[in-house]
């Protein structure tokens, strides 16, 4: 397969996930490191202009692609990216941003976490770009890039003047990634913020983060659990990519529906889905489930990633 085939199949869903295509452009990757480079030079300078592209996918393509190939050059790209507007953003990116982002951003900064930070605390940027900002930290974190310490002297100065403290979202974000460091030396800061109502005790309770606290885990442990929940840097764009739901076809149902569309095939991924070779779901019986245990469906995840979403 040519570069030229290659870039044909990624550029559009075509309801079917090109694998070969992938394999290929992973097998050529000098040839196509400059070429997914320019997709994304594309995207982040006209990204209304590929919003209104019908099933153009080919910059998600470049962001996996990219970070799997460490391409540092592509740190800047991504950052801007994520700059886009909060509309556009979501069109071209689905639920990118809330699942792997955080992962491509960990995987193309070569430990520069300057403009990550950046990122977090501009209240000009997508309130889930910032998201992925906060987690891209824990995934450097559980990946040996960069110390819990450091996080943590960082999340602390968040808490105290690095976000807008107005209750938005942004709190909800930095609470969800500060459970997952259980940094018992950060509870009187985050009950502070608890009592001044800068967080949604519907979207985690203080007694979430209070039992994050007290966890009796090693390092090591944490280490691993951040892995588990914030997920590894990206390595393998095919396993990453093909289980998607996006690259079903639709069905007969689908089509009557006068709403549908075939962007819906990209946009409407489900949060939360998993690949085929994830153990079967079981439910069992238990009181109540804290954020940071597995989850009792059985998938293997924390329940604040999977059933707690």
């Amino acid at each position: 397969m040519d570069i030229n085939e290659i870039l044909h199949e990624l550029e559009k869903n075509r309801g079917y996930f090109p694998e070969a295509a992938v394999r290929a452009a992973i097998e050529r990757r000098e040839e196509m490191i400059p070429r997914l480079l320019r997709i994304l030079e594309d995207v982040v300078g006209q990204p209304a202009k590929f919003a209104d592209r019908e099933a153009y996918i080919a910059h998600i393509y470049a962001l996996y692609l990219l970070a799997q190939f460490r391409v540092t050059a592509a740190y800047p790209l991504v950052i801007r990216y994520a700059r886009i507007e909060s509309t556009a953003l979501d069109t071209l990116s689905g639920d990118l941003i809330t699942e792997d982002f955080c992962r491509i951003l960990a995987s193309v900064c070569d430990g520069d976490v300057g403009p990550i930070k950046a990122l977090i605390e501009d209240s000009a940027v997508d309130e889930y770009a910032r998201g992925a900002g906060m987690a891209a930290l824990n995934v450097l974190v559980g990946n040996g890039r960069l110390q819990r310490d450091e996080v943590v002297a960082y999340y602390r100065q968040l808490l105290h003047g690095g976000l807008p403290r107005d209750g938005s979202f942004d709190f909800g974000n930095l609470m969800c990634c500060v459970a997952d460091l259980h940094p018992g030396e950060l509870m009187a800061d985050v009950r502070q913020a608890y009592e001044e109502g800068l967080i949604d005790p519907d979207h985690i309770p203080l007694t979430d983060m209070e039992e994050a606290a007290e966890t009796e885990e090693s390092h090591d442990e944490i280490l691993a659990g951040l892995r588990l929940c914030n997920g590894a840097l990206i390595t393998d764009t095919v396993a990453d990519m093909r289980w998607w739901a996006c690259f079903e076809p639709a069905t007969e149902d689908d089509r009557a529906d006068p709403d549908w569309s075939e962007e819906d095939e990209f946009e409407d991924t489900p949060r939360g889905s998993e690949p085929d070779d994830v153990p079967p779901s079981h439910i069992r019986e238990s009181p109540k489930v804290g954020r940071n245990e597995p989850c009792p469906c059985g998938s293997g995840k924390k329940y604040k990633k999977c059933c707690g979403v």
